[in-house]
């Protein structure tokens, strides 16, 4: 009799019901994060509220994730690929490079995905329902492509040459498999913030030739003067001479990312290499593809006369990466002069600029705004500064260096008019 009393009585409590995890409640990916430990949840959630000029950043995530790229990853990939392009040859372009993702797409992963997560009940239904929807709508520009592709031999060309650039990867990446892994791992140590992370070990020594090899490769384009990037530097237009190909940018990333673990001085270096133009990123079957559609060269020909190739703007911009930028400290110079003396202090070396002088206020009213009376040509409190001992391969008192940030982005004989070193690797 008391057992029934007291189920009688627990029918009679009133329960509270327990609310449906909600994937936007789950936490998204720490940015200091291995890229390669996100899950499926912090792919999906990393896609939130971007818009389709961020298409070239999400193909470099998805490139860079690889095999680890889950359902979730690639619906958000697809989501952001395929967004109702104004004209039809828009989407020709996103749809050659997405559509292998559209038809790879596992409904039953993405659904074991969400149950691992703890999505359960309505809120799993709602995400797979945002799934479908998306996956509609990413068909709404694809299928008529597909079929128009059968009777038209431009819109042929632009499909297959989707599908050469996976073939041409995986080729790549197979022959070159410890130089993909080290880019990979080392993208990855910067993410850290930390220059000791373990996989910086050993890494000049790997990277400096591959990046001296394509660099002096290009020599005879560089020119000796060029107008510096008010932003980047000459860094940016160091890199621009080098042809682009996937060798390249490897090499590029790599040995700036290493750099960067010697000293914080290179972040400038590493963030102007790892985000550079799309049509200069090559780091996986969807970055080459997209590589190779905006390259100036490839001109289809279509049967129908109505039909053009129109290259997306949007689709210039650089990828969304994690890049640390440069950092200007208080003993790091920022500017070109000549340089009068150097004296080694381990692993930097102070240097003096010979003559540097710069023009100042010498005396100020005695108000609340400090307004200048008189002004005059001083010694510059910059001309005395410090640089990584193993960024200044051939400086040398009565040579000239370009410093941002601290990083010497070219060192060069002034008399001569010769480039001594560019972006550390010596030249002449």
């Amino acid at each position: 009799m008391k057992l029934r009393t007291l189920a009688f009585l627990s029918l009679l409590i009133p329960t509270t019901a327990i609310a449906d995890k909600k994937i936007e409640d789950l936490p998204k990916a720490d940015p200091k994060a291995p890229l390669s430990s996100w899950t499926p949840v912090q792919q999906w959630r990393e896609g939130e509220g971007t818009s389709s000029s961020d298409s070239p950043g999400f193909f470099l995530m998805a490139d860079e994730l690889g095999p680890k790229l889950s359902e979730l990853g690639r619906v958000r990939l697809i989501q952001n690929c395929l967004r109702h392009p104004e004209k039809f040859e828009e989407g020709m372009l996103w749809w050659a490079i997405c559509r292998q993702d559209v038809n790879a797409l596992d409904l039953k992963k993405l659904e074991a995905e969400l149950s691992a997560a703890g999505i359960a009940g309505a809120e799993h239904k709602s995400v797979v329902d945002e799934v479908n929807e998306i996956v509609r709508r990413a068909r709404l520009t694809g299928d008529p492509i597909d079929a128009l592709a059968k009777t038209e031999p431009g819109v042929q060309q632009i499909l297959k040459l989707g599908e050469d650039a996976r073939t041409e990867w995986a080729a790549f990446a197979t022959k070159n498999k410890a130089v993909v892994d080290r880019y990979l791992a080392l993208k990855d140590a910067v993410r850290t913030a930390r220059g000791d992370a373990k996989d910086f070990a050993g890494c000049y020594e790997a990277t400096q030739p591959a990046f001296a090899k394509v660099l002096k490769a290009a020599l005879p384009k560089i020119p000796y003067d060029f107008t510096a990037d008010a932003m980047d530097g000459y860094t940016a237009g160091y890199l621009f001479f080098i042809p682009a190909a996937k060798e390249t940018y490897l090499a590029e990333v790599s040995y700036a990312a290493c750099l960067w673990s010697i000293h914080d001085s290179a972040g400038l270096f590493y963030r102007v290499a790892a985000s550079q133009a799309a049509d200069r990123v090559m780091a996986g079957p969807r970055t080459v593809a997209l590589a190779k559609l905006l390259d100036e060269t490839f001109k289809p020909k279509f049967a129908d006369r109505s039909l053009s190739w129109n290259r997306r703007d949007s689709a210039h911009a650089g990828p969304k990466v994690s890049a640390p930028g440069g950092h200007y400290d208080k003993d790091l110079v920022n500017g070109e002069a000549v340089i009068e003396k150097l004296i080694p202090a381990g692993e930097l070396t102070k240097f003096k600029f010979k003559g540097a002088t710069i023009e100042r206020c010498i005396q100020y009213a005695q108000d609340a705004a400090k307004t200048c009376l008189k002004r005059g040509v001083l010694p510059d409190d910059l001309a005395e500064g410090m640089a990584p001992t193993k960024f200044l391969a051939g400086v040398k008192p009565g040579l000239s260096v370009a410093l941002k940030f601290g990083f010497p982005e070219a060192v060069w004989n002034a008399k001569t008019k010769k480039l001594i070193s560019i972006l550390t690797i010596p030249v002449n």
